[in-house]
């Protein structure tokens, strides 16, 4: 099944992101020398452990400890990987190609490269719904995250 793409420019992307976003390059955070954030530019970045490419996205008054990613959060956490990743989702742990998850099926096995929008602090051990604890993995990396 291939990966989702989509540009940027599609009009139904822009309202999504609202002023978030306001090029591919402000974006970028992970493989890139210099990163603008606003006004603020970041160099020398370059892996999501250092900085984190959702984090710009501004967060909503109810992020909290222990909270599941809304589904407006997680479509904008896509969004923005889409981006920063040239129109298909990729893991932000090993840049892998991703597929869009599909609806649950008794008795088939869900593909291991399916996205998954992962907390880099666990719930568990009260990490927030904010955009600058997440990450996109895929099934598989998340699985194996949890074994560590």
């Amino acid at each position: 099944m291939p990966a989702l793409k989509r540009s940027m420019d599609s009009p139904n992307i822009a309202p999504l992101l609202g002023n978030a976003i306001k090029s591919s390059d402000e974006a970028a955070g992970v493989g890139k020398k210099v990163v603008r954030s606003g006004d603020e530019v970041k160099e020398g970045i370059t892996d999501a452990s250092k900085f984190n490419s959702y984090s710009m996205i501004p967060d909503s008054k109810s992020v909290g400890p222990g909270k599941k990613f809304t589904k407006t959060q997680k479509d904008k956490i896509i969004q923005v990987n889409i981006n920063n990743n040239g129109g298909i989702v990729k893991s932000d742990l090993s840049g892998k190609e991703l597929i869009k998850p599909q609806k649950n099926q008794m008795g088939i096995k869900p593909d291991p490269n399916e996205w998954q929008i992962d907390h880099i602090n666990p719930r568990s051990k009260d990490g927030t719904n904010s955009f600058s604890n997440a990450q996109v993995l895929s099934r598989e990396e998340n699985r194996n995250k949890w074994y560590k």
